[in-house]
């Protein structure tokens, strides 16, 4: 047996001398069956929620910043496809133009 269970035990016992086995019984029933020190308390929560927010906040200035990577190098890749583009379809049009009056 555990302290805890030892220190439930010895309590309903003292109460079952005072009040009676069935009120005793009735009184341990409402009371947790774990340890108090084990729940959380407002404070806590809100020092937990802190945390988390400040966790939240860092990451998402990360995924942020990795964004505007992606969009600056899909910037970047879109400048130099449009200029491949362009290129060829000048050269495509230069070579049918060249077709046209060159092959009568």
């Amino acid at each position: 047996m555990s302290g805890y269970e030892d220190m439930r035990f010895q309590l309903r016992a003292s109460l079952a001398q005072h009040i009676g086995d069935e009120p005793a019984a009735r009184l341990m029933e409402a009371l947790p069956p774990y340890n108090w020190t084990d729940i959380v308390t407002k404070s806590d929560l809100k020092v937990e929620m802190a945390e988390f927010r400040s966790e939240m906040k860092t990451e998402f200035a990360l995924v942020r910043q990795e964004m505007a990577v992606l969009r600056a190098e899909t910037h970047s890749l879109m400048r130099t496809q449009l200029i491949q583009m362009t290129t060829i379809f000048s050269i495509i049009n230069a070579s049918m133009v060249a077709v046209l009056q060159f092959g009568r």
